[in-house]
């Protein structure tokens, strides 16, 4: 027996055994015939049946599956097979291999992945299946401890099932498949024999659905009537990597992909929708923060955006994991730098964990006829202005300062200074509100009220003049919103917005 045997193929010293399986023994051993006796790989495999007519066929079948290991092993991701041979001696036969620093999949999915680790997982396992389904060879063996990850996050494949077949030949002298593969990983078709490369493609959705359940596959129940693996009850993941992780696991193999190259191409699709989606969304999301004066008030810290995007982007977590490792704040900071360019904030300078109005951001709705419409729909909701001592504070302040071809900003300025007791930003919008009631003229007339110099118009000396002006522009936006349903203005809502 091998465990009393030190040394096989007269160059391959046993240092140590790694594991027994189904089909033989692994060790780890020294070649004793290189420099330095570098480390490698011993796999024994033990033919059940001895018979001379067993041994010849095995020979064969096994020197024809060590071709096809050799050929694969030039594939980087894949062990280079360093020797094959049979002992008389014990009657078994031996591969070694190179020996591949690194561990395997069990301990890192032992507890749940997330759904981009997963993505990129899958990936990563696949691109090298690719080759090897190119190479016209099923691996038939595929689960998390045939996959080793290697210090440089490069998966290798490891264990290919086709050589284990002479293991099992029977007294006719023939070799079968039923007893390869692992169950819970190996799909029906497998079990009975006939593996397919959708096969393998079943074995890499299965790993991929116990990194996101925790669940061992053979621990997930069946459909009785389908045959098909329940499993997505244990997670909610986004509904199109849903659709991919059934069709790669679906019981009947016509059901599935049918090759590698479909599955990495929806997986890549869907990384890149990811990527275009969370950028398109967050910005959506964000602008729509704009209507909310409560939330841009002094700026938003990071937590609260972080919980408002979680709350308004389905998926949001996952699908910025995608980018960034976690949701730090530092990192979500980073992120959101990108996505300010084409909003209407910015992250602040001095506070790098707050997200602050952009200047001489223009709040387009604060007086527009959908404001309105949203005010008479929620109830008659206070407006923004309601606030009746301090619109009538901003209007006495704008009748008494000398205001004509200033900007905006500067306007705001010079009032706040005479109001500090009121919100800057409730400043500006109030100028807002006056200038869309036809209170100032800009000159020159040209792009949005900010850009221009800002000139109280003639007539409008006092805050009595500014608020009447005012209500009437109120009333005017209140009955345009209600002609839809075709009410007219109660003057209990009018007083509920203005003084």
């Amino acid at each position: 027996m091998l465990n009393h045997i030190q040394i096989v193929g007269s160059r391959y010293e046993i240092v140590e055994k790694l594991g027994r399986g189904n089909y033989g023994e692994t060790f780890l051993a020294k070649d004793l015939h290189l420099p330095g006796n570098p480390i490698c790989v011993v796999k024994k495999f033990s033919p059940q049946n001895r018979s001379h007519n067993n041994i010849e066929l095995g020979l064969r079948l096994f020197k024809t599956e060590a071709e096809v290991l050799y050929r694969l092993g030039k594939h980087e991701q894949i062990p280079h097979l360093l020797a094959s041979f049979f002992e008389e001696e014990d009657y078994n036969f031996y591969l070694v291999q190179e020996f591949v620093d690194g561990k395997d999949l069990t301990e890192q999915i032992q507890n749940r992945l997330g759904e981009a680790e997963v993505v990129q997982l899958l990936i990563n396992i696949l691109e090298v299946l690719d080759y090897v389904h190119q190479q016209g060879v099923i691996h038939r063996d595929l689960k998390p401890s045939n996959i080793l990850c290697r210090n440089d996050e490069k998966v290798v494949l490891i264990d290919f099932g086709a050589v284990k077949e002479v293991s099992f030949i029977d007294e006719n002298h023939i070799a079968y498949t039923v007893g390869i593969g692992t169950e819970g990983y190996r799909p029906s078709e497998q079990a009975s024999g006939r593996p397919r490369f959708a096969s393998d493609i079943y074995s890499v959705g299965m790993i991929a659905i116990q990194a996101l359940t925790g669940i061992p596959p053979k621990d997930l129940d069946e459909d009785n009537a389908t045959g098909e693996v329940i499993w997505n009850q244990h997670v909610n993941i986004r509904p199109d990597l849903e659709v991919i992780l059934t069709r790669m696991v679906r019981y009947h193999f016509s059901s599935r992909y049918q090759s590698v190259v479909e599955v990495l191409a929806d997986l890549n699709r869907l990384q890149n929708l990811s990527y275009v989606d969370i950028i398109a969304r967050t910005r959506d999301a964000l602008n729509s923060l704009v209507s909310d004066f409560r939330m841009i008030r002094g700026g938003i810290v990071l937590p609260q955006v972080r919980r408002f995007l979680i709350d308004r982007i389905d998926n949001f977590e996952n699908l910025y994991a995608e980018h960034s490792r976690s949701l730090e704040d530092k990192r979500l900071s980073t992120f959101l730098h990108n996505v300010c360019e084409e909003t209407v904030f910015s992250v602040d300078p001095v506070h790098p964990a707050k997200l602050t109005l952009q200047n001489n951001t223009y709040v387009e709705n604060i007086h527009s006829e959908s404001s309105y419409r949203q005010i008479l729909m929620s109830g008659h909701r206070k407006f923004k202005l309601s606030y009746s001592k301090s619109i009538v504070e901003v209007a006495r302040q704008i009748s008494k300062t000398p205001i004509k071809g200033q900007g905006l900003a500067d306007i705001v300025d010079m009032i706040a200074k005479n109001l500090p007791s009121i919100d800057v930003e409730y400043i500006r919008n109030s100028l807002l509100a006056f200038f869309s009631a036809n209170c100032f003229e800009i000159d020159p007339e040209v792009g949005k009220p900010w850009n221009g110099l800002w000139t109280l118009r003639l007539g409008f000396e006092s805050e009595e003049e500014l608020l009447i002006s005012l209500r009437s522009s109120v009333s005017d936006k209140l009955k345009n919103a209600l002609l839809e349903i075709d009410e007219e203005v109660d003057e209990e809502i009018l007083k509920r917005i203005l003084p």
